[in-house]
């Protein structure tokens, strides 16, 4: 492959919008000058220009062909990606993701391919999380690993470029906020988390790993370790059941009874407390003591069921008694 050497102005000349969904992407390296770690990564760029699996431009007056393009530019932060360098973009005419894999030629082909097909992190919430990864049933879905994070254009981006490293290892990515995501957050006894600290849970086999320790959205070598194999070392527990009504009916009722407990003290909230679940019970047992009534007098006006009247005969009947009363006569 042909490799663009390229100036951050130039690069964002380009008009990637002629890359479709589907192609080869553009690849762009950035790799500063001077760079001290950029070693691993040099010579990455340098297996790729030369491999005949991905071929590129075939000048700079001929950008973006179907195939794809590679591109070299000294540049901290394209596009505004948070991303350290140095890194590996891939580009189409919809996203522009980091690649988080290592700097290895197969696991960025791989990665590649993962573009190409249109993967990227699941976005997961209250509705649709049993639903996508089938948790509490068995992880019929295959292994997950879930990150615990706030939602923004930043994070996911990140998320989704790590998705393709994850999806060519068999293992998906769902990403649930958990300021918007109580219920789940609460099932996996998550808490919000400040900055780019983040909560990491492995789904596998109808076990949950948690991830010990600190660990940040950027920290990719960690999290595809953790993901391959390492989370066996974590802390393990069986999948907490899906959240139900009565669940949150007790959240709601210890959640409000802290809230009064501090404005009017703790002896006044349980003495109202204690009265209204008194006054709540006799509400039950009249409703019940009703509904007994109701089902008897209902029971009682029903023909032939609690009055019994006389029988008269009619016919025959009738004619046996005349033939009694000649008799007596």
């Amino acid at each position: 492959a042909v490799v663009l050497k390229v100036t951050p102005d130039e690069l964002n000349a380009v008009d990637f919008s002629n890359i479709p969904q589907g192609a080869n992407p553009a690849v762009v390296f950035v790799l500063p000058n001077p760079c001290e770690t950029c070693a691993r990564h040099e010579k990455l760029l340098s297996d790729f220009s030369v491999g005949a699996v991905y071929p590129g431009s075939f000048g700079f007056d001929h950008f973006l062909l179907c195939l794809g393009d590679v591109y070299h530019v000294n540049s901290n932060s394209p596009w505004g990606i948070s991303i350290d360098v140095p890194s590996v973009v891939l580009i189409d005419a919809e996203r522009k993701l980091p690649y988080c894999g290592p700097p290895n030629h197969l696991h960025l082909m791989n990665a590649i391919h993962q573009f190409s097909a249109g993967v990227q992190s699941a976005r997961l919430d209250d509705a649709n999380f049993e639903h996508d990864t089938q948790a509490s049933t068995g992880g019929t879905t295959g292994d997950w690993l879930i990150v615990f994070d706030a939602m923004t254009e930043a994070s996911l981006h990140i998320y989704d470029g790590l998705s393709l490293s994850l999806r060519a290892r068999g293992v998906s990515l769902g990403i649930v906020d958990p300021v918007r995501s109580k219920s789940t957050a609460k099932r996996f006894n998550v808490r919000a988390q400040s900055g780019q600290s983040i909560t990491v849970l492995m789904l596998h086999r109808s076990q949950l790993y948690r991830f010990s320790g600190f660990i940040q959205r950027t920290d990719f070598e960690r999290l595809l370790k953790f993901a391959a194999g390492e989370f066996k070392e974590h802390p393990k527990s069986v999948i907490p059941r899906p959240r139900m009504r009565f669940d949150e009916l007790l959240d709601w009722i210890v959640e409000n009874y802290v809230i009064l407990e501090g404005y009017y003290g703790h002896g006044l909230v349980l003495a109202v407390g204690t009265l209204v679940l008194v006054s709540l019970l006799c509400l039950i047992g009249l409703l019940l003591l009703a509904g007994f009534w109701v089902t008897q007098m209902s029971g009682s006006n029903q023909p032939g069921s609690a009055t019994n009247f006389p029988h008269e005969p009619s016919g025959g009947g009738g004619k046996h008694s005349s033939r009694k009363k000649t008799k007596n006569e």
